[in-house]
């Protein structure tokens, strides 16, 4: 199980992989937004946990991207706001 976490705070990414990968998730986590929209070209995730404040691309036009790639289009995608 593959899961994205993209957000501009390193200690909410850092204690994110750390719970989800003790549930036996593959974790990729991302600070730089545009770094993680590449590898949803060429990468499969079964959900993404994205800030709504991020560097470069905010959480909206980041789920934007994410719905017209068809490889990721169904993933449900969990938007911190905070």
């Amino acid at each position: 199980m593959k899961l994205l976490v993209a957000g501009g705070e390193p200690i909410v990414l850092d204690t994110v992989k750390s719970i989800m990968e003790l549930d036996g998730c593959e974790v990729s986590n991302f600070e730089d937004s545009r770094k993680a929209a590449r590898l949803l070209v060429t990468e499969k995730f079964i959900s993404l946990l994205v800030g709504a404040r991020m560097p470069n691309l905010d959480g909206f036009e980041f789920t934007r991207r994410v719905r017209a790639l068809s490889l990721n289009t169904k993933a449900p995608v969990v938007m911190l706001i905070g």
